[in-house]
């Protein structure tokens, strides 16, 4: 890569990454609600695979 390739690089990085921080900031109860229903659902899944297996 070449300097101005990696500095173009840099700077979307940042930019990006202000732009997700705002919106995590913005969205933070939302966000939240979704990571809970994620975990649960996937513990809710390997649960019932758990089960599911014959011993």
């Amino acid at each position: 890569m070449s300097p101005i390739q990696t500095l173009f690089t840099v700077i979307t990085l940042l930019i990006t990454g202000e732009a997700i921080a705002e919106f995590m900031a913005n969205h933070s109860n939302l966000l939240l609600v979704l990571a809970i229903m994620a975990f649960s659902i996937l513990f809710i899944v390997s649960v019932f695979k758990a089960n599911s297996k014959k011993p």
